[in-house]
């Protein structure tokens, strides 16, 4: 019974182990291929792709035309006017009017009535009201400019996390093709030994499930692959499915320091677009409030017509008119008086959120510093990590090629190093992309 139960197991580790799939090829190091993108390529082509840029210019040229439309009033309004008409009206004249045995008519026409003319006014002083309009499209107008440096930042900044991605996904899939190596070493190794009866029939089954288990590894690695060429080609404007070939990565950039941090601080203070934008919705909040107040002048405007008019046409008899006119509101039911109250409360708001954004944005440096400097420091702690745990499993191997450890070392050891190799590319990766992250945060991420 005993033999019956050895053949057994012996039988089915042989069957798994012939079931395992053949070598794949070694993996081969990550090369520039011809049409491979840089990060400064794929920033280029996202300005010039994505449609998020194209809805900023359209935001900006829209504030621009409402600008222009504000300086209306300040030219003369001009006009021409052509009238024809049939009429018939009652009219109330006194008896005195009439002639002697007649009564006094009470009916005007029917009649027809032609007349042209051209008409011009223009508003002399209206308290500041146009002035203050005026002024109010234009803080817009640059408020709307300042909003499409955002926009064009958080593009920029999402190009450059998606292109670290990417390349952080092919550095994985690179790390994935080496663990697999390493598993089908290890079950040559294990397949060896049991050859020469040294080890049993389990290390093989053992092994073969450390190649499937790689194997999945690098199905991952691929997807994710895919995935991430999919999310930088869609910050690109591209769609998903468009074919993207990056370039190899650049060399880790330099280390931070604490001059860096004061430095970008008073950058952003004064470079971060939605401080832009603050700064300009407080301007056009305080321009509304002048035009509330000039909503409590007298208008003066000036008016001049000339034209023909005539029972018959073409009109022969001349017409015209030159004056001016003078509107002072009284009572307007407290209209005024609410419009100038909110005016200031908007002002008041919109100098309060220039505050608060001020206040979010030195935060923002100081959480990218932090997590600037966190991630380079991770890079040491990875790469020490590798360092052992490649000697530990170089250690292992050794032992139990000669029969000194078990298999579960290996394992162990094997397990402990792709973890680690992971960890040091995801590490140097995201001191990358936390670099961007910091120059995003004092706005000086703009790709151009």
């Amino acid at each position: 019974m005993r033999a019956w139960i050895i053949g057994l197991f012996m039988t089915a580790g042989l069957t798994l182990a012939a079931q395992v799939p053949p070598d794949p090829s070694p993996p081969t190091p990550q090369i520039a291929q011809p049409g491979a993108l840089t990060l400064e390529d794929c920033v280029s082509r996202a300005l010039g792709e994505s449609p998020v840029e194209a809805s900023a210019e359209f935001s900006v040229q829209s504030a621009m035309h409402a600008a222009g439309a504000a300086k209306a009033p300040y030219y003369p309004s001009l006009g021409f006017n052509l009238v024809g008409s049939r009429w018939q009206r009652r009219i109330f004249l006194p008896a005195s009017l009439s002639f002697p045995g007649q009564d006094p008519p009470t009916i005007v026409g029917p009649t027809d009535d032609y007349a042209l003319s051209l008409n011009a006014s223009y508003l002399l002083f209206d308290g500041g009201e146009r002035k203050a309009q005026l002024a109010t499209a234009r803080a817009r107008q640059k408020a709307a400019e300042a909003d499409q440096g955002r926009v064009r930042q958080d593009l920029v900044l999402a190009v450059h996390q998606a292109y670290f991605s990417l390349a952080a996904a092919l550095a994985q899939r690179e790390v994935a093709g080496q663990d697999l190596g390493r598993a089908e070493d290890h079950l040559r190794i294990a397949k060896d030994r049991k050859e020469a009866g040294t080890v049993p029939l389990v290390d093989v089954t053992r092994a073969a499930s450390g190649v499937a288990q790689a194997r999945l590894g690098v199905i991952r690695a691929d997807n994710a692959v895919r995935q991430s060429r999919g999310r930088l080609a869609t910050a690109m404007g591209l769609g998903a499915s468009a074919s993207v070939d990056i370039a190899p990565g650049p060399e880790v950039p330099a280390p931070p320091n604490e001059a860096e941090l004061a430095s970008q601080e008073a950058l952003a203070l004064q470079a971060r677009p939605n401080l832009l934008a603050a700064a300009q919705s407080v301007e056009a909040a305080r321009q509304s409030v002048n035009q509330a107040r000039g909503a409590f002048f007298p208008k003066v405007g000036a008016a001049a017509s000339y034209g023909h008019e005539d029972a018959a046409w073409y009109p022969e008899d001349k017409t015209w008119y030159v004056g001016l006119s003078v509107s002072v509101p009284i009572f307007t039911g407290f209209s005024r008086t609410q419009s100038l109250a909110k005016a200031r409360t908007d002002l008041g708001k919109a100098e309060a959120d220039a505050r608060q954004a001020a206040l979010l944005v030195r935060e923002q440096v100081w959480d990218a510093f932090s997590a600037l400097r966190a991630s380079y420091e991770a890079i040491a702690a990875a790469q020490a990590l590798t360092d052992a745990a490649r000697e530990s499993q170089r250690l292992a191997r050794e032992r139990y090629a000669v029969g000194a450890g078990p298999l579960s070392d290996l394992l162990d050891a094997e397990t402990e190093l792709a973890g680690a190799e992971a960890a040091q590319v995801s590490a140097e990766w995201q001191y990358r992309s936390a670099r961007s992250q910091f120059r995003w945060s004092a706005g000086d991420l703009t790709g151009r």
